[in-house]
């Protein structure tokens, strides 16, 4: 794995993963920000509501973004700038989500990518926005220290 880039980008670049949220992810989620809104985790609660079950946080869902971002495109030494979201329905526990990002601007001057970013559910957008990144240059012993790491894609 190498260190992002900004010469390596252009307009039509994306990258898609899956992820499935599952009660576990929405308990973690609750103890990580606080979160105990009961529209995420209590059934009884949830049954009474428009939805008629627990819905998950509209942010644990476009958490999947980052390690897009950070992992794979721009990937390993990318920061996010900006993020602008829009939740258009709700997901549920027991979905299973696709997150994608596709470059649509590249900025070699300023080293940032924008994206468009979806979510989707069986071909259903849930969630859809507009990320920007910056990608500073890679130093030599950036990229030795991003090789001496573990990661786990």
């Amino acid at each position: 794995m190498k260190l992002a880039h900004i010469d390596d980008f252009h307009v039509g670049l994306s990258h898609t993963l899956t992820r499935t949220i599952d009660a576990k992810k929405v308990d973690q989620y609750i103890e990580l920000c606080g979160d105990q809104n009961p529209i995420h985790h209590d059934e009884t609660y949830a049954a009474q509501t428009e939805f008629k079950r627990p819905i998950a946080h509209g942010f644990l869902t476009a958490s999947f973004f980052s390690p897009i971002f950070g992992l794979h495109l721009p990937g390993p030494g990318a920061i996010y700038v900006s993020h602008n979201l829009r939740f258009l329905k709700p997901v549920y526990v027991g979905d299973t989500v696709e997150v994608s990002a596709t470059v649509t601007k590249v900025d070699h001057e300023r080293k940032r990518i924008q994206f468009d970013t979806i979510c989707e559910i069986k071909g259903v957008r849930v969630i859809e926005g507009e990320a920007e990144l910056y990608v500073p240059t890679p130093t030599e012993a950036g990229q030795a220290a991003l090789e001496a790491t573990t990661l786990t894609l």
